[in-house]
């Protein structure tokens, strides 16, 4: 795909983007189940409308980051899958939490290769700067691992990835994107035979993050996405 021919935009998701969320999660996660229903969806958007970001070409809508508001003490250690996505598929963003949780970053297969996945990371970090929140956290799974389980340990497939003796398209890409490994999460999600139920705790500090016993809350009302022009994953 010529870069020339793109009109790449970033925004900020509605409701309306649900159709094209569905296909884009449902591409991506067919051994997971697909996409999350719209009450998921809609409630992510409604409590945290700023951490849903989308990446428009023209006008469909190419590449998803969605996340949510959280306790940076309870996130940053270890928890599960079902600790973020309650029965249901229910999601709550916590309005008083310090930390961003990065939950999917999903970009269409016809568009991979633009570095679009690198520009919803940056517009995550915007956004953490912007709030104020001491760092981003994400569970990340480690989709390779199963091709390795039967020589190597978890720690061990993490530390090979690190050095680049192993690449793993999610933590590979996370570490490029300045994340660090935390700890090693168990039984993250069991049911995902890929990354045998592991997944590796991640996180970004914001180095210009002021605890609030410092500083008044300066955290702005509202945070919209500036669109611009780009070429990405």
């Amino acid at each position: 795909m010529a870069s020339e021919r793109l009109q790449l935009e970033l925004c900020n998701l509605t409701l309306d983007h649900y159709p094209d969320i569905k296909v884009l999660m449902d591409e991506a996660y067919p051994e997971l189940g697909g996409a999350w229903p719209t009450h998921t969806i809609k409630r992510l958007i409604d409590q945290f409308p700023e951490g849903q970001i989308g990446v428009m070409d023209g006008d469909v809508l190419v590449g998803i980051a969605l996340s949510v508001q959280v306790n940076y003490k309870r996130f940053s250690n270890p928890h599960t899958y079902e600790d973020i996505v309650g029965t249901n598929d229910v999601i709550s963003s916590d309005p008083t939490g310090d930390a961003l949780y990065g939950l999917d970053v999903v970009i269409k297969k016809s568009h991979r290769g633009l570095r679009l996945g690198r520009r919803l990371y940056d517009a995550r970090k915007d956004l953490c700067r912007q709030y104020n929140f001491q760092a981003i956290l994400a569970g990340g799974r480690i989709p390779s691992y199963h091709n390795y389980r039967d020589t190597m340990s978890p720690m061990e497939f993490i530390q090979k990835v690190d050095t680049k003796e192993i690449y793993d398209p999610i933590l590979s890409f996370q570490l490029s994107n300045d994340f660090q490994v935390k700890r090693l999460l168990k039984k993250y999600l069991p049911e995902d035979s890929e990354s045998v139920g592991y997944a590796t705790l991640l996180e970004w500090n914001n180095i210009l993050y002021e605890p609030q016993d410092i500083v008044l809350d300066q955290r702005k009302t509202t945070v919209r996405v500036g669109a611009d022009r780009k070429s990405v994953v």
